[in-house]
C-alpha cells in the first residue's frame, strides 16, 4: 500500500469552503487531498475487510442508555470535585500550595488531612473521620467505573442496552465479573457528592499553619 499526496486546487478549496459554510458538510475544509493506491491481492483483502467491519460497527450506545452515560458522567464530576477538595484542604493546612503532598494520589492527602483533622469537638472529628472513610472507599470504586469493560447485552431488535459495568479489580478474587448496576451506581453519585460537599464545608475547621505537620 502507497500513498500519493496531492494538493488541492484554490477551485478545490474554494467549493470546499463554500460547502462547509451551507453546512452541507460537518467534515473540516481540507487543504490536501489523499490518494491511497492499494495494490495486488493485500489491497483486494483489506479491501473486502474494511466493508465487512463498516457493516458490523454500530453505535453501542441508544437513548434507552441515556441514564448510564449521565450517571457515569456525574460520578466521575463528583471525584474530580473530591480530588480537589483535598488539595484546598491541604493548602489550608500548609498555608501554602506547593507542598510536595498536594501531588499525592488521593487516599495519600486523604490521610493527609485525616491526620490533622482537629480533635477539639469531638462529634465533628467524628464525623469528618466517617466522610474520610467513606472517600476512601470512592476511591476503589471510582477506579471500577475508569477502568472496567461495561457489559454491551444484545436484544432480539438487534439493538444494544447496558447491562452493567464489569468489576474485574476485586480485592477479593470471589468477586471478580460482578456487575455494578444502574442502582448501584446512583447510590455512589449521591454519595460521592455528599462526600464532596462535606469535605468542602472543612474548610472552617482548618486555619493556615495552625494544623500543619
Amino acid at each position: 500500500m502507497y500513498c500519493t499526496l496531492k494538493r488541492l486546487s484554490s477551485k478545490t478549496q474554494s467549493d470546499a469552503q463554500s460547502r462547509h459554510n451551507n453546512w452541507r458538510s460537518a467534515d473540516p475544509i481540507p487543504r490536501t487531498q489523499i490518494s491511497c493506491l492499494i495494490q495486488g491481492r493485500a489491497g483486494a483483502v483489506l479491501g473486502r475487510l474494511a466493508k465487512a467491519l463498516a457493516t458490523m460497527i454500530k453505535p453501542l450506545f441508544g437513548a434507552q442508555d441515556d441514564e448510564w452515560v449521565t450517571m457515569v458522567g456525574r460520578y466521575i464530576l463528583n471525584m474530580g470535585a473530591i480530588e480537589m477538595a483535598t488539595r484546598i484542604l491541604i493548602m489550608g493546612i500548609t498555608g501554602n500550595d506547593r507542598d510536595p503532598v498536594l501531588s499525592a494520589d488521593l487516599p495519600a492527602r486523604i490521610g493527609f488531612v485525616r491526620s490533622r483533622f482537629p480533635r477539639t469537638d469531638k462529634a465533628r472529628h467524628s464525623w469528618a473521620m466517617n466522610v474520610f472513610e467513606v472517600g476512601l472507599k470512592h476511591v476503589n470504586f471510582r477506579n471500577i467505573v475508569a477502568h472496567s469493560p461495561v457489559l454491551i447485552a444484545g436484544r432480539a431488535d438487534g439493538t444494544f442496552e447496558v447491562g452493567g459495568i464489569m468489576n474485574l479489580t476485586p480485592k477479593d478474587d470471589n468477586k471478580v465479573g460482578e456487575l455494578v448496576s444502574l442502582a448501584e451506581l446512583k447510590g455512589r453519585v449521591s454519595e460521592s457528592s455528599a462526600v464532596a460537599r462535606s469535605m468542602l464545608e472543612m474548610q472552617s475547621d482548618f486555619r493556615p499553619g495552625e494544623n500543619g505537620g
